[in-house]
């Protein structure tokens, strides 16, 4: 339940500790009181069982307090907090209404605010459009599919949004004053509608824009105001609360009967940290690796991985092996505010040795963990077959007591085949970088023994970038390093063009054009000129409705930054008259989701003419930065 990433020094240990007492004290008590609301607003059919907090594995341990986790994560979690000001929290549901969500976010600041009778109401709020896809009910000012009033074809007059329709209030504007209707009987678009303290409804809890006392019930169809301008009619074909949970199976469940004897609804807290996550890199220096830059490519690829990679409170150790194995640097605690990761870069290998003797490599790592073996790991990465005893076979044994899990990388077709079989044998990894791409291939290697295993709660440390948008053109620089030009060349963006097969390809010197046209009309039309050194090809990706103008390329240059493994570039159109229709961002949510899910190291360049369109949800899905704020026609 706390943040992912934790800014706790040495120093500041015993405060962040007194942060967590209080937030989970206050975590505890809104998930409590939540949980009874939770029960009787499902008719006695559902609460919170069991709640795993899972702390950051930076934090001091305390063994009498925290169990050991082992499968929970960060990136599996049901409800993640950040670092933060207190706001309302936030859920990540790509699917739209009547399906499960991928998470709530929420603030320390929001889970340190003091807590009042409405935040169990509001968790069982946030829970119900997590897990049941529901969308609020009142007027949130998103302006995208919900006004703050709509026509209401019983009264007929303009009422203000909320359901249900029963709740009583006043329009009020921005100074706390009662809103003056026009001759229409429409009011500002800046009023908002707060209810009465008291009221005779008890729906419903997916009002939330100010707390009632009498609310307890999501709204059914006997009370939902079918009429009301708000998301959850928008997003759910004007279906109450409670017919959409129907839907979802944890109502209708015979799992999930009204217990009518249920008295006690307090879930159990259990408060959990990660083990200290070691890790030896075992290097194949020997002869062979001076080819083909192998050993340029290694030292590249190691050392993205100790900056960048392996996250803080990780303890690693670099050992090397040709004839014979070396430790270059004993196990040591990887932080971010210190120069760990520089000192650890500075151990690794320089040049080649010898012959190989694999064996060597693997009995000098199990001695570095000692009696530290069981769940640490070793990266093994070789080039060829081993000349030298010990051979892997006199290591198997060893090997198998140690419960260590072995990551192995072959980095040529001449890589020993036993190596995969150490893979499959101890639960790891086995990857393969064979051809002209072996130094963004090992990076991806290294990056993939992290972020497909989801329990490490993998994230990369961040490299800041700058982005200069000219004239069409993308430049992109890396820091805090001196400046290396990420695109070393040009990608050309056009748009609203009328394509056809018959355009040339070389109408740009030194540059190769890739476009997705409209034949059916004049006017429509994406394309993309990237410069050929840049390894461009385009791709295609599922679910993209043939009447939007998205071009999607993928880019591999032969130099970037640390932390980014390739770039995927997107060009897109959106004529003026689709700005109100949702589908071109949904369809690139989607694609992110899908590219970040098989290339998590990967960089995302967006650019083209959104015209009006929202793209707050497509910044806000993956944390996007907007670079282009205004119009750039004619400058």
């Amino acid at each position: 339940m706390l943040p992912r990433k934790s800014t706790c020094k040495a120093s500041r240990k015993t405060r962040c500790d007194k942060d967590f007492e209080r937030a989970y004290n206050l975590f505890r008590e809104t998930f409590t009181t939540g949980s009874e609301i939770l029960f009787n607003a499902t008719d006695r059919r559902l609460s919170w069982g069991e709640i795993q907090i899972l702390v950051p594995i930076t934090w001091n341990r305390k063994p009498d307090v925290y169990e050991t986790a082992t499968y929970q994560s960060f990136g599996s979690a049901n409800i993640r907090v950040i670092e933060g000001a207190a706001r309302d929290p936030s859920i990540t549901n790509h699917a739209g209404c009547g399906v499960q969500g991928l998470d709530m976010t929420l603030t320390s600041g929001y889970l340190l605010q003091n807590v009042d009778a409405c935040s169990g109401k509001a968790m069982v709020r946030e829970w119900g459009r997590l897990r049941w896809g529901l969308f609020p009910e009142h007027f949130n000012g998103s302006g995208y599919g919900e006004a703050n009033q709509y026509y209401d074809s019983t009264t007929q007059r303009y009422e203000p949004t909320r359901c249900s329709r029963d709740l009583t209030g006043d329009m009020i504007d921005g100074d706390g004053w009662s809103c003056t209707e026009n001759p229409n009987g429409k009011v500002d678009e800046e009023c908002v509608f707060i209810p009465d303290s008291e009221q005779t409804t008890n729906a419903s809890l997916l009002f939330g824009s100010h707390c009632v006392d009498s609310i307890h019930q999501f709204c059914d169809p006997l009370v939902h105001n079918y009429e009301a301008d708000n998301l959850q009619n928008h997003h759910c074909g004007r279906r109450s609360a409670w017919e959409v949970m129907l839907t979802t199976g944890d109502i209708t469940s015979e799992d999930y009967f009204p217990d009518p004897n249920q008295v006690d609804t307090e879930p159990s807290f259990t408060i959990l940290q990660q083990p200290v996550r070691r890790v030896v890199l075992v290097l194949d220096i020997s002869g062979s690796m001076s080819g083909s830059y192998r050993i340029d490519q290694l030292i590249q690829s190691s050392a993205i991985f100790i900056r960048h990679y392996i996250p803080a409170g990780s303890h690693l150790s670099i050992v090397t092996f040709g004839y014979s194995a070396r430790v270059k640097a004993n196990l040591t605690l990887v932080q971010n505010y210190d120069s760990s990761r520089d000192d650890l870069v500075n151990a690794l290998p320089t040049g080649t040795t010898g012959s190989t003797c694999i064996g060597c490599g693997i009995v000098t790592a199990l001695n570095v963990l000692g009696d530290t073996t069981n769940g640490s790991y070793v990266i093994l990465l070789g080039d060829g077959g081993e000349n030298e005893s010990p051979y892997i076979r006199h290591t198997i044994q060893a090997i198998s007591e140690s419960g260590v899990v072995m990551d192995t990388i072959a980095v040529t077709n001449a890589a020993d085949e036993q190596m995969e079989g150490l893979s499959s044998m101890t639960g790891g990894k086995p990857y393969f970088c064979i051809g002209e791409d072996s130094s963004a291939c090992l990076t991806e290697a290294f990056l993939a023994t992290l972020s497909e295993r989801p329990e490490l709660n993998f994230v990369p440390i961040p490299t800041q970038t700058n982005t200069h948008i000219l004239n069409g053109t993308i430049e992109e620089e890396c820091s805090p390093s001196k400046p290396n030009l990420l695109l070393k060349g040009k990608v050309v963006f056009q748009h609203k063009g009328y394509l056809k097969t018959a355009v040339p390809t070389t109408q740009v010197a030194m540059h190769s054009l890739t476009f997705s046209s409209w034949t059916a009309k004049r006017g429509g039309g994406v394309a993309l000129y990237a410069r050929a050194s840049l390894n461009h090809k385009p791709v295609q990706l599922p679910a993209i409705p043939g009447n939007l103008e998205i071009l999607w390329i993928y880019l591999r240059p032969a130099r970037l930054p640390r932390s980014i493994s390739c770039i995927f570039v997107v060009a897109v159109y959106s004529p003026p008259e689709d700005q109100q229709d949702p589908t071109l961002i949904q369809s690139l949510i989607t694609s992110l989701d899908h590219i970040l899910t098989s290339h998590p190291g990967a960089g995302i360049i967006i650019a083209g003419n959104f015209n009006r369109i929202d793209i707050k949800p497509l910044t806000n899905a993956h944390r996007l930065t907007q670079i282009v704020k205004r119009p750039t026609r004619n400058r």
